[in-house]
């Protein structure tokens, strides 16, 4: 999967590099619903790294609910319509991931105006 690279120099874990990187891939709209995922092993190979370390990748992905792993057929990007939550914990995480995000731009000095700006140059990136 020519998207997904991984930097053994990093302090993130591979696996976490992985899930991160395929989940701004999907909400990106780069890969769509439906859109097959390489096997873990072809990954793995493409990568250079170790099976089990792409399994947990996608173990991680699978839970969230972003990946759908259906045997032999493989794994396939979930359908956007895929509840796996309740809207009081959708809105719980959604908040969560938000205030983290606020806490980050407090921290680096940036205004509430350059947080909204920044804030929608990203959303403008994403189909929503």
């Amino acid at each position: 999967m020519a998207f997904v690279r991984v930097s053994l120099d990093s302090s993130v874990p591979i696996y976490r590099q992985i899930v991160d990187q395929l989940k701004d891939l999907v909400a990106s709209q780069q890969l769509k619903p439906g859109m097959q995922l390489p096997t873990v092993r072809q990954l793995a190979t493409d990568l250079g790294i170790a099976v089990n370390t792409v399994a947990r990748a996608f173990r991680e992905l699978e839970r969230e609910g972003i990946i759908v792993t259906g045997g032999r057929r493989g794994s396939v990007v979930a359908p956007r319509d895929h509840p796996r939550y309740s809207e009081a914990e959708r809105y719980r995480r959604l908040s969560e991931a938000l205030n983290q995000a606020l806490v980050a731009g407090y921290h680096l000095g940036f205004s509430r105006d350059e947080i909204r700006q920044i804030f929608e140059e990203r959303l403008s990136a994403f189909e929503l």
